[in-house]
């Protein structure tokens, strides 16, 4: 499916294997899982402005190669580019490196949804996008039910094994009304991405990382404006390449502002 400004699509980013995921908290588990798949290409990877000896000590395919992940359901749509950037500033920082899914193969979805996200351990569920789109093929106007039908396969995977989920909203209360019979508390980020790294740190604390809330808004505000810089040539970062390279570029910046610099105690 084309990256259209609000469609929900699926793509899996980056390879490796998932491991054991240590410590996570939160109210309800949840099924999830996918197997990342390395994506390929010639084009040379972006660095953070003034850092290419630091970048290049990082190469594609081993950033966070062995590191636990977590599968994020997010709806794709251009106001939400600064708050998921957020989302993968705080997952990043805090040793738990995101994937996502942007493209499915026609021939069942169901099935091959099931089947890449078995492995993952954690998944993170944002329901904030309830409002009617223009389909432009159809004409009609209809809400899109993605992001409900993926969340509700996670809850019912959940029942038969120890995987988690968390669900993720704008607005304090609306789940009780657009989701009433799933019995969970979302947590709330307020649309922003500072909203989203306090979400994030409410649910997983910082897992033994030294990353707090300032640093990881200084991680977000170098990573948004290097993404806004590689967005015009890789595309959004709901395509799977700019989603790595945002990845990578954080993972980057992250390792910047706690590594000792020379000459520094």
């Amino acid at each position: 499916m084309a990256h259209a400004k609000n469609h929900h699509h699926h793509t899996v980013s980056h390879s490796g294997r998932s491991s054991s995921l240590g410590r996570t908290h939160g109210k309800a588990t949840g099924r999830a899982g996918a197997n990342g798949a390395k994506a390929k290409s010639s084009t040379k990877r972006a660095s953070p402005r003034g850092k290419p000896a630091k970048a290049a000590r990082i190469r594609r395919g081993t950033v966070n190669s062995k590191a636990p992940w977590v599968f994020v359901n997010f709806p794709f749509h251009e106001r939400n580019e600064r708050l998921f950037c957020g989302f993968v500033a705080a997952l990043v920082c805090v040793g738990l490196p995101p994937r996502i899914v942007a493209k499915m193969p026609a021939a069942d979805p169901q099935r091959q949804i099931y089947e890449l996200l078995k492995p993952v351990q954690v998944q993170l569920h944002e329901m904030s996008y309830v409002q009617r789109d223009l389909h432009q093929q159809s004409g009609f106007r209809v809400p899109r039910f993605n992001m409900p039908y993926e969340l509700g396969m996670a809850s019912s995977a959940s029942k038969h094994n120890g995987h988690e989920f968390f669900v993720f909203e704008r607005k304090k209360y609306r789940l009780l009304v657009s989701l009433s019979d799933l019995s969970v508390d979302p947590h709330i980020h307020h649309g922003t991405a500072e909203g989203a790294i306090l979400a994030i740190l409410d649910v997983f604390g910082r897992r033994g990382s030294p990353a707090t809330p300032q640093l990881i808004k200084k991680v977000f505000t170098r990573l948004y404006r290097e993404y806004r810089e590689i967005r015009r040539t890789h595309g959004w970062i709901f395509r799977s390449y700019c989603f790595q390279e945002c990845v990578y570029l954080a993972t980057v910046i992250f390792a910047d502002l706690t590594t000792p610099k020379a000459g520094r105690p």
